[in-house]
């Protein structure tokens, strides 16, 4: 009896358990694959459209892409008479955009409603006045380049705009070895390439970055790769854009050898600055991209889903268009603090 005086409490127990459990059923409706459109062009580059199948969000494959359509691009108003060609991964449209254009095309996909979109062309952006500034670090880390451009704004438009600094990086590695003799050798050589854009600090309390777009794009410091903002605050005015970003390297040549080492000989660094006009549609898009993006994270994948902009008629997707200008800025000899050239020296022995 004492066993059974144990058991009896057991199974209701498990009784119990099993019944606070509730099947919830979680039904998925599968749509039809549409057609997406992927084209962000750009001032005298060719024009371009990317076709693919949507997919099923749960689906891990990659993006089918269509290599089957017939496109044709208007541009004004007038069918353009190039024929498009496809490299394997998107539909060459043979023109180059022009500030002011409009754009639009029609695509036919075997088993599909015509597609359709259309775009406008902005204008480039309008900078001036470059001002460039050394300041050594006050924390004896690597210094800061200062850098304030001009930007003026049309005031006729809606404008929408981007700033990056890219630094283009160049560097030739070689490996030193010693041969039988006790002579030091090169024994071999490698040119490393980056072109790519660096974080900076934008603090400018009229195009303030955390309460527009950029915000959204990246996260909400002042510190990022990419700040977007809009002409609300600056139309139809001449606005300074102050930005700051740390210099890594210098250009310096070490050619003196002590021991066997791998190291750099040889480095290069130049730095532009991208100003980047959008239109509206690009801008759109881009924003609530991201904001889809950004809600794959915590708790806020149960919040109300972002309804990505598309302006993509019987498709989804964006034929958008921007323009942009670039210049080289021209930094000074940058003095690294005493503690860069040690570790250089160190990196040979």
């Amino acid at each position: 009896m004492k066993k059974l005086h144990y058991i009896i409490p057991t199974l209701f127990l498990l009784l119990a358990t099993a019944s606070c459990e509730k099947m919830i059923e979680f039904d998925i409706d599968e749509v039809n694959p549409m057609v997406v459109v992927a084209s962000q062009n750009e001032v005298d580059s060719t024009a371009y459209v990317r076709l693919t199948y949507s997919r099923f969000f749960l689906d891990h494959h990659d993006f089918r892409v269509i290599d089957n359509a017939n496109i044709q691009l208007y541009v004004n108003g007038t069918a353009f008479n190039g024929s498009p060609t496809f490299d394997g991964n998107r539909y060459l449209l043979g023109y180059k955009p022009q500030p002011g254009d409009t754009m639009s095309i029609s695509i036919d996909v075997p088993g599909y409603e015509t597609v359709t979109a259309g775009t406008r062309v902005p204008q480039r952006p309008t900078i001036s006045n470059p001002q460039v500034q050394v300041q050594p670090s006050d924390d004896n880390y690597y210094p800061y380049v200062e850098v304030r451009i001009d930007l003026t704004d049309d005031g006729e438009t809606e404008n929408y705009y981007s700033v990056t600094v890219y630094e283009d990086a160049r560097w030739l590695y070689i490996q030193y070895t010693t041969d039988m003799a006790g002579d030091t050798i090169a024994d071999t050589t490698n040119n490393g390439w980056s072109y790519q854009p660096i974080w900076c600090e934008m603090n400018d309390v009229v195009i303030n970055p955390n309460t527009d777009v950029t915000a959204v794009l990246d996260d909400d410091s002042d510190t990022r790769d990419i700040f977007f903002f809009t002409d609300e605050n600056i139309n139809g005015r001449t606005h300074s854009i102050p930005l700051r970003f740390r210099v890594y390297g210098t250009n310096r040549t070490d050619t003196t050898v002590t021991s066997s080492a791998y190291y750099i000989d040889h480095e290069e660094h130049s730095y532009y600055l991208q100003v980047v006009s959008y239109n509206r549609d690009t801008y759109r898009y881009l924003r609530t991209a991201q904001a889809a993006s950004d809600e794959n994270n915590d708790l806020s994948i149960f919040s109300e889903p972002t309804q990505v902009y598309s302006n993509i008629n019987n498709g989804i997707g964006i034929f958008g268009a921007k323009s942009s200008k670039v210049i080289k800025l021209d930094i000074p000899d940058i003095e690294m603090p005493s503690w860069y050239y040690k570790q250089k020296q160190n990196n040979k022995k």
